[in-house]
């Protein structure tokens, strides 16, 4: 088998996205390399594909450019489970942590709030308790949103 010196197409890749990414973060190569603990010399390397990256050297270069690996990969957000990416974020963080210090009969009402976003319909139905925009300017004052989002109104 016949070896090439040309550099395999995928590392010639990730190179250019470590360019860009690390350009973009104004690092130096000597920057990133003392990050890597390698020379500006190998980050050349990678950058022009010519050596490849082990994987706990794209956790660090990941890391050291403030990115997740799949965006140096370049793996799309589209590639992944939206609901898995939006619990891993520091909104859902607060949100569960506040949740778990609501008591036991606040929590159905939190719940019933959201499952209401849910069913489009649920925000105009009138109840016994009162007209639909009762029901939705208590929503509004429990969870500060504006009427014309509770209501799908534009304007």
């Amino acid at each position: 088998m016949k070896r090439t010196t040309e550099p395999d197409e995928a590392d010639v890749i990730l190179g250019r996205r470590l360019k860009s990414l690390r350009v973009r973060r104004g690092l130096s190569q000597t920057a990133l390399g003392k990050v890597l603990g390698v020379s500006f010399q190998q980050i050349q390397k990678f950058e022009r594909g010519a050596h490849r990256m082990r994987v706990n050297q794209l956790w660090r270069v990941a890391d050291g450019l403030g990115v997740p690996v799949t965006e140096l990969l370049g793996i799309t957000r589209t590639n992944t489970n939206e609901i898995t990416d939006m619990v891993d974020t520091p909104m859902a963080r607060r949100l569960m942590e506040a949740f778990q210090g609501l008591t036991s009969g606040e929590r159905p009402l939190a719940e019933e709030l959201a499952a209401r976003r849910q069913r489009p319909c649920a925000a105009h139905a009138t109840t016994e308790s009162g007209s639909d925009e009762q029901i939705i300017g208590a929503e509004q004052q429990t969870v500060g949103l504006p009427l014309s989002r509770l209501t799908g109104d534009k304007g």
